[in-house]
């Protein structure tokens, strides 16, 4: 776990600034849940991503302003966000254009989605990407998860403070 804490260290600090109720995070899910949901839809979660859920099982950064929404696996934690990381095997959930090789794991207030590359995601970790839904294409990339998740915060610390208020 020492590993895991490592990783998601500077997210985790930067996301304790903040005044209770701004990010709405799920409670994590068990090994098992998460090993039957791969079972089910017959995938390997990466590594770190499968450790996440067990802290966080999705949830809303920056909720108020109707931020980020993280995908989670959908059971009674989850509460917050229900964007479901099981949509992305449901044709009918994935947008218009969007590639196959992602996996979705976010939702951004823009209507965009953020996700696993496919192609470049192996058995700990793998490229993060921007799928851009008005222009059909990826837009931006992260070498990984904590990487994006970093990232994020640092996108809405411009633009709310850490008391929850819109940045003049």
């Amino acid at each position: 776990m020492k590993k895991v804490e490592k990783y998601y260290k500077r997210f985790y600090k930067e996301l304790s600034r903040y005044k209770a109720g701004i990010h709405l995070l799920n409670s994590g899910i068990s090994e098992e849940k998460i090993s039957k949901f791969e079972d089910t839809y017959n995938i390997n979660l990466p590594y770190y991503y499968r450790e996440w859920l067990k802290i966080n099982n999705g949830g809303e950064l920056f909720s108020a302003m109707k931020g980020t929404i993280l995908a989670g696996i959908a059971d009674s934690t989850l509460h917050f966000g229900k964007l479901n990381v099981a949509d992305n095997f449901n044709v009918a959930k994935r947008l218009p254009g969007m590639p196959n090789y992602m996996m979705f794991l976010a939702w951004t207030n823009g209507g965009d989605l953020i996700g696993y590359d496919l192609n470049h995601t192996d058995q700990m970790d793998g490229k993060i990407i921007y799928w851009d839904s008005e222009k059909k294409e990826v837009t931006s990339e992260w070498a990984d998860f904590a990487e994006w998740l970093e990232d994020e915060m640092a996108y809405w610390k411009e633009i709310i403070d850490y008391d929850g208020k819109k940045r003049e």
